[in-house]
């Protein structure tokens, strides 16, 4: 249990690195929208794992083109907003998941909006 939104992302950042590095990831991957709330930068730093920016399409959502350019080995967990902190739109959660699911890379969905 946690008691807010940033400690909730940091739980879930860090459990998504544990489960990186059982697979020999040294420095797991957050595969993240520019949009996604400031706590994943904050886990990136605290926890030695890389913020990797998936840049929005013209409807401030996730660009799902992007993230499938950019996700790989090293990527640990692909983050989804629904709905984003800044612009307050719905990423495209499905197909972020089942990008996340093809790869072994696990899916945190930031519902905290």
């Amino acid at each position: 249990m946690t008691s807010g939104g940033t400690e909730s992302i940091l739980m879930s950042m860090l459990v998504n690195r544990a489960r990186a590095r059982a697979r020999g990831v040294e420095r797991p991957q957050i595969l993240a929208p520019v949009s996604a709330h400031p706590a994943y930068a904050k886990a990136a730093h605290y926890f030695d794992m890389e913020l990797v920016p998936i840049p929005l399409d013209s409807s401030y959502r996730a660009d799902v083109g992007a993230a499938a350019e950019r996700i790989g080995t090293e990527t640990a967990v692909v983050v989804a907003s629904a709905f984003s902190y800044p612009y307050g739109v719905m990423d495209p959660v499905a197909d972020l998941a089942a990008l996340a699911a093809e790869h072994g890379a696990g899916c945190h969905v930031d519902a905290c909006i």
